[in-house]
């Protein structure tokens, strides 16, 4: 049996009794049906919504570029980053969160670095970079 945690909701009262309705008339506890409906909406293997692969599809036919591309996924709650490794991954936006490298998509780093003629901007840093020291000539 998967181990199972106890977590708490906070839902508005016409939430909360259609949950316990949708729950009665499947003939399983509040709980249960809330486990069924979290675990339809979520990919187990990768904790990637449903039709997240549909939104990348879609995302990576109509760009015309990666500025483009992330455009379009942000507006739809994805972002692509680079991994420490260097690969291509689909994080959700904008909590920014890795869901699943976009080679398991079909959409790899080459594939897209071809398709835009271009490879992958670089990371925009959070820290301030270290400016280099000027140095004086000697005279």
């Amino acid at each position: 049996m998967e181990r199972s945690i106890p977590v708490e909701l906070h839902l508005p009262p016409a939430l909360l009794l259609a949950l316990g309705r949708a729950a009665r008339d499947a003939g399983v506890q509040p709980s249960d049906y809330v486990a069924a409906v979290l675990a339809a909406a979520v990919d187990r293997a990768g904790l990637c919504p449903i039709g997240a692969a549909d939104i990348v599809r879609q995302a990576v036919m109509a760009a015309a570029d990666w500025l483009d591309l992330q455009s379009r996924l942000r507006r739809a709650g994805y972002v692509l980053r680079r991994d420490p490794a260097g690969d291509l991954m689909l994080h959700d936006w904008p909590l920014n969160r890795p869901l699943l490298p976009m080679a398991d998509l079909g959409h790899g780093m080459t594939a897209l670095t071809v398709q835009f003629h271009a490879p992958f901007p670089a990371e925009v840093f959070t820290t301030p970079m270290a400016l280099p020291v000027a140095r004086r000539r000697a005279a």
